[in-house]
């Protein structure tokens, strides 16, 4: 398996395009992504973590969550113990500003405010 980020097309049951990508490393090795996807049919936002399987093989703990910054400010969240990853998480994300966090095996990751 490449080292490679997740398609900027929707994916892991995201729909619409991926609008950001955090890389979650440890000691200068990657150990996946946490990618935030924007759907303009839906108004939704989306974010999954998705598992570096090369470097962190079988299970391993993760989570993922999507937060909606203003009213009726809601959390999605999806934690586990998965094989390849978590989520898709899904808030509305009209005329809103929505943001991501996720974690790998322990180590997290971040995408800032998104404002529709």
């Amino acid at each position: 398996m490449v080292d490679v980020a997740p398609a900027s097309a929707g994916a892991y049951g995201c729909a619409g395009v991926a609008v950001d990508s955090d890389t979650i490393t440890r000691g200068g090795r990657t150990l996946g992504w946490l990618t935030f996807y924007w759907d303009s049919a839906s108004g939704d936002n989306c974010a999954v973590m998705v598992k570096n399987g090369d470097v962190l093989p079988g299970r391993v703990p993760m989570q993922v969550a999507i937060h909606q910054a203003e009213a009726p400010y809601r959390t999605v969240q999806d934690p586990g113990n998965y094989t390849w990853y978590a989520g898709p998480v899904k808030v509305d994300g009209r005329n809103k500003c929505v943001w991501a966090n996720g974690h790998i095996d322990g180590v997290g990751g971040v995408i800032d405010d998104h404002c529709g």
